[in-house]
């Protein structure tokens, strides 16, 4: 009994330090430039893997759900947009009002709301930038799909199955997300 009560507790601290580490990880990458989505995006795929895993009285590691919450909250509390959501099984970009078209499809292994986070957290770094111009996106194609960076920043791929998805031609597609791109509001660019 004592040893069952030595596991809780010392299970209760690890899940803490899971915690812990879940927190400076992100304040580390957020303070390093890299995507400040990356973390909540591998959360979700790991509970994709591991739907409603639930957390035993000795397990080492706290529930993914809540994984995913404590990050989403340090996500809000540092402001980073813009924000992705799902509705209809369809990831949504947004700033505000403004918003890009919908990610319908999967690709390599990501669901279009990780899709989203990822497009949101390619887009947040030019919330950073002081010279900032709607007119320095750029169209790169590979032959299959289209690319679109902000100058040299990647943004976002779009494939076939995106713009079959969406019921047009790949290159109106592009156009699409380019044209919302540029109505990004100037004044929410910091």
């Amino acid at each position: 009994l004592q040893m069952a009560a030595l596991s809780a507790i010392t299970a209760g601290y690890s899940r803490d330090d899971e915690r812990m580490a879940d927190r400076v990880g992100f304040a580390q990458s957020l303070q390093a430039g890299d995507n400040p989505y990356s973390t909540l995006v591998g959360l979700l795929k790991l509970e994709r893997r591991e739907p409603g895993r639930e957390s035993d009285l000795f397990s080492d590691h706290p529930e993914n759900r809540e994984r995913i919450r404590l990050i989403g909250e340090q996500l809000t509390k540092q402001g980073v947009r813009p924000v992705a959501r799902e509705q209809d099984g369809q990831g949504f970009v947004f700033d505000g009002a403004w918003s890009l078209p919908p990610v319908r499809v999967a690709e390599k292994q990501l669901m279009p709301l990780e899709r989203a986070y990822f497009i949101a957290g390619n887009l947040y770094p030019l919330t950073k930038l002081t010279a900032y111009s709607p007119d320095h996106y750029i169209l790169d194609t590979d032959g299959d799909s289209i690319t679109i960076y902000y100058e040299d920043h990647f943004i976002v791929s779009l494939s076939p199955a995106d713009a079959g998805a969406a019921g047009v031609s790949l290159q109106t597609l592009a156009a699409r997300y380019v044209a919302a791109l540029q109505k990004w509001p100037q004044s929410t660019v910091k």
